[in-house]
């Protein structure tokens, strides 16, 4: 049977031109040559000067393209010694992810040198006297992740001694009652903080610098990670053909492929879009303008290249974490934030943008698990960062109590006053003066009952009606919409007319209430109804 033909690879991402020009609160380009060059509409090969591993080593490897495994490959591969142990070591680098191969590896010396410090020859046979030993010199230095040193020493234990045997249940115990001894006035852990995101704006024009390993453009990094609720990583490892912009009648929107991301260690990756927000936010917080704008900046440095990093260094290299925390320190102290906890701690971490986007959406009412959705959480770990959302804006709570109190008290006094107008009403007549037509009017349309339009009251008249023009009437604390809940202010000029006079037209059934209470039909449905729903003014006035 031949082979099948391999699948073609998919071709590269690449952004389209810009739709619309760039307008106030960005800081203007490095150089003139800001769009898109040829190169980059027509997928041109990555430059070997500019590459994604240039100053960052905990990225991940680069998404395999897809293919069916080869039986002979693999026998060749366990035929060949030399073959076999590249595989293998593949197999075990890839365990963990690159991120935390340096920081595993200098717990598990920490660990062994201290043990052997105390006289223990093997560092990872946990005997009670190791355990507390070197915990206690973890906890005496000031160590604060001590559990994660003891995890990391348990799968050691369970690795090279216990090997298909159960753990120990007392060596369990004994290490709920370490970890529960360390943690004991411990404080707050380090736990990042959430920027006040609108505030943002006040620095469109202040020039941040960020070193030679931070980005170059640090204000508009934040805010884009912040709408796309990213971790540093993921900003790091953002290239230009992973960001392409589109266009759908007159709505602007930008998708973004996230490669990397904590719970997807398939690379499956995923896409999140946002539109432009200009109407309703400064240009320089639009998540399409802001994108846009980097667009261009990266492509001028990268001569064009999809593959170049997005948010590049001055070098045109992939940005270090600590260059990125530097940016945002400054950042911080422009907007007078704290950037250290009572305690010492920093607030300042990787997910500083992750932190500030979801709590903006949510004190703005997006619901939690829209945000889960829109920040690819697979846990309950998104309540770690908007737990104190609604806190933020209970700073009245305390006057909210007494005004609650005060309308209850109204409410109660209202009721008196209703009762003494009743019994005056029985008993002296006279005293209770007689209502306008104006007032009765506006009693007969809270109670529900048939009131006809008078001439100078506030009307609107729907000129394109089914059966000729139909009369409304406009409703007085919602001017832009009739009382039926059209909302003629939406419409074209040319389809209603404000007037005063009650003889135009037909008049509204819902409006004046001139319908039976059990035929109801929807606010909306009020000018879609045929002649039936319609009662021409002059055989209202014959009634």
């Amino acid at each position: 049977m031949p082979k099948r033909a391999r699948k073609q690879s998919f071709p590269v991402r690449v952004p389209v031109q810009p739709v619309r020009p760039l307008q106030e609160g960005f800081a203007p380009l490095a150089s003139s040559s800001a769009t898109p060059s040829a190169s980059s509409t027509t997928g041109a090969s990555p430059s070997p000067s500019i590459t994604q591993s240039s100053t960052r080593r905990d990225l991940p490897p680069p998404t395999q393209e897809y293919s069916r495994g080869s039986r002979d490959k693999a026998v060749a591969i366990a035929c060949d010694e030399s073959l076999h142990q590249v595989a293998l070591a593949s197999l075990k680098d890839n365990i963990n992810a690159k991120s935390n191969h340096a920081a595993r590896a200098q717990k598990l010396e920490t660990w062994a040198k201290l043990a052997r410090a105390r006289g223990f020859t093997d560092p990872f046979l946990l005997s009670q006297e190791l355990r507390e030993q070197v915990t206690a010199c973890l906890k005496g230095a000031g160590y604060r992740s001590i559990p994660g040193y003891i995890s990391l020493a348990k799968a050691e234990f369970v690795r090279t001694h216990l090997r298909d045997k159960p753990f120990p249940e007392a060596i369990t115990l004994s290490i709920k009652e370490i970890n529960r001894s360390v943690k004991r006035g411990l404080g707050a852990a380090k736990h990042t903080k959430d920027l006040p995101f609108l505030r943002l704006a006040e620095l469109h024009d202040h020039n941040f610098t960020s070193g030679n390993d931070g980005p170059t453009h640090p204000l508009q990094a934040l805010i884009f990670a912040c709408w796309w609720l990213m971790r540093e990583i993921e900003v790091a490892d953002l290239q230009c053909s992973h960001v392409t912009f589109r266009q759908t009648g007159d709505s602007l929107f930008v998708d973004v492929y996230l490669r990397v991301q904590k719970n997807d260690p398939q690379g499956t990756g995923c896409t999140r879009t946002h539109t432009c927000t200009c109407k309703l936010t400064p240009q320089c917080l639009c998540p399409y303008h802001v994108a846009l704008f980097q667009m261009q900046v990266a492509l001028d440095m990268g001569k064009g290249n999809p593959s170049s990093p997005f948010f590049p260094t001055m070098a045109g290299h992939t940005f270090a974490k600590t260059g990125f925390i530097k940016a945002v320190h400054s950042i911080c102290e422009a907007l007078n934030v704290d950037i250290y906890g009572p305690n010492g701690a920093p607030l300042i971490t990787g997910h500083v943008a992750r932190a500030t986007g979801a709590v903006f959406l949510a004190e703005n009412g997006v619901e939690l698990w829209r945000i889960q959705l829109l920040g690819r959480w697979g846990s309950e770990a998104i309540k770690i960062y908007i737990r104190d959302a609604p806190v933020k804006s209970m700073s009245a709570v305390a006057l909210e109590a007494f005004i609650q109190k005060d309308i209850h008290e109204l409410v109660h006094d209202l009721k008196r006053v209703q009762k003494a107008v009743a019994r005056d009403q029985i008993s002296h007549p006279s005293i209770i003066p007689s209502l306008s037509s104006t007032e009765v009017r506006e009693s007969n349309l809270a109670q529900g009952l048939p009131t006809l339009p008078q001439d100078g009251d506030d009307l609107v008249l729907n000129l394109i009606a089914d059966n000729g023009p139909k009369l409304h009437a406009v409703n007085a604390s919602l001017p832009d919409r009739s009382r039926c809940g059209w909302r003629f202010a939406l419409t074209d000029k040319s389809t209603h007319k404000l007037t005063n006079s009650a003889d135009d037209g037909n008049l509204c059934l819902r409006c004046f209430n001139l319908r039976n209470s059990s035929s109801k039909t929807r606010p909306e449905d009020s000018e879609s109804k045929a002649d039936s729903d319609s009662l021409s003014h002059s055989s209202s006035n014959s009634d």
